[in-house]
């Protein structure tokens, strides 16, 4: 009877979280699907290794913790103690949920493992993947040419195209990515800026579409079924949020393909795999690029390395190589960025929506 009560308050109390946090009514059919599927996996859950179930409760209370932290304006009270009751009520309140699709997760991963060299070299296993997403959004793409400028990105446009100074509000690194391209467009269009931005969102496509490849051959190298690879690739050709993301011009698509590659990098890392010299490398470009392609990439990077420290299975070569990295992602971001004027970050946002072809337009009038 009791632990029926239990479930029942913490049903009743995801339900609410999940009103507050995503503004969903209670017994939306997202609010009931979610809750309905925890329960019914609730039964595999009892089934999952203890070490599962560990990971999966403690991920899933921290997934639920920052789900919280990210709609932080729903708890701001004039008391901050109530707001830090709020905060972690409801983060218990979907920690449930988080966590029984956690824990269904790891178990699947576990489960599907098989042995390596399973007849399919990695190298195809990369190539298939790469070419079929990157040739799915390019179908996609052609629908949104020249590509997608985004309310955000639009003042690190004209930033890109010399028109206001240089600022960290957007990752610099990122601006002077976007000034190269389209210069080099330029040149080879004649000055059409539409031509030029669409040669910059093919290099964006590709460079996410090789990234998510990586990763892929990655998953199947340490283990993963084939089933699992081909799903993964399905999920990031096919769903619409990645499809747009492909060709938006945002600093999050490089930064996520960079974290992308250092997260498969750590996977092998943990799987037992000693990092070649060209692992290194790719480790090296992932955590430079992680840590300069978004000004909180940083935090990211050092909140991975305790993990990086308290691991077994790191070598010292790696974690040389990592606090070299981020010595220098902060010695880029700070001296340098000062000697060179960069100025600091604005809070303000832009809250103009335009896409690229209305970009030379308006450049046109000016």
């Amino acid at each position: 009877m009791i632990p029926f009560l239990i479930r029942a308050v913490l049903t009743l109390l995801s339900l609410y979280s999940t009103q507050k946090v995503f503004t969903l009514h209670p017994m939306s059919l997202f609010s009931v699907g979610c809750v309905v599927v925890s329960l019914l996996l609730e039964k595999r859950v009892s089934g999952a290794s203890s070490k599962n179930r560990t990971a999966g409760a403690v991920m899933g209370f921290v997934f639920a913790l920052f789900t919280s932290l990210a709609h932080y304006g729903n708890f701001l009270f004039s008391s901050f103690g109530a707001s830090i009751f709020y905060i972690l009520l409801f983060s218990i309140g979907m920690a449930p949920c988080f966590s029984i699709l956690t824990i269904c997760l790891y178990d699947t991963l576990e489960k599907s493992a098989v042995h390596q060299n399973k007849g399919t070299s990695d190298k195809k296993i990369f190539l298939y993947s790469f070419a079929f997403i990157f040739l799915v959004w390019c179908c996609f793409f052609l629908a949104y040419f020249p590509g997608i400028y985004s309310p955000d990105s639009l003042w690190q446009l004209q930033q890109a195209m010399g028109d206001s100074p240089l600022s960290n509000h957007h990752p610099v690194i990122h601006t002077l990515l976007m000034r190269l391209v389209l210069n080099i467009g330029n040149l080879l269009f004649g000055g059409n800026l539409i031509a030029s931005t669409a040669l910059l969102s093919v290099l964006q496509m590709l460079f996410l579409a090789l990234c998510i490849g990586y990763s892929i051959m990655t998953s199947w190298h340490i283990g993963c079924s084939f089933g699992l690879c081909a799903a993964s690739a399905l999920f990031f050709a096919l769903v619409p949020f990645n499809i747009m993301f492909s060709f938006t011009h945002l600093k999050d698509s490089w930064f996520a393909g960079f974290f992308l590659v250092l997260c498969s990098l750590m996977s092998k890392i943990s799987s037992g795999d000693s990092l070649s010299n060209k692992d290194l490398c790719l480790f090296s470009l992932s955590v430079i690029g992680s840590g300069l392609f978004r000004s909180n990439g940083l935090y990211a990077l050092l909140l991975l390395l305790p993990f990086l420290i308290v691991s077994r299975k790191t070598d010292k070569k790696v974690m040389a190589v990592f606090a070299i990295c981020l010595i220098l992602c902060f010695v880029i971001t700070g001296p340098i960025y000062s000697a060179l004027g960069v100025t600091a970050v604005d809070p303000v946002e832009l809250s103009v929506r335009s896409s690229a072809a209305d970009i030379p337009r308006d450049r046109g009038r000016r």
